[in-house]
């Protein structure tokens, strides 16, 4: 039909990875993983239910937390997996 998308599959990559992230990086990221899930729930709502729900804030929070946490990742890849880096 003309003007329809069809609806993307949903297959919950982000979901998958934050959840992995303790198991793969180290149980003392949990709490970090749980502050990403509630992010990625509060993105979300943000995108396809309601605007406004993410303050700026909270942005800018999240982009300090990310600052943090890549080091680690590419610490842990070179590490771990350095063919990938």
């Amino acid at each position: 039909m003309r003007g329809l998308r069809a609806m993307p599959e949903r297959t919950l990559q982000h979901y998958r990875t934050i959840l992995a992230m303790p198991e793969i990086l180290g149980k003392e990221l949990k709490e970090d993983a749980q502050y990403l899930d509630t992010c990625r729930k509060k993105r979300n709502i943000a995108e396809y239910d309601q605007i406004g729900v993410i303050s700026e804030t909270e942005a800018e929070e999240l982009l300090e937390f990310a600052k943090v946490l890549r080091p680690q990742v590419l610490d842990w890849l070179k590490a771990k997996h350095s063919d990938l880096m």
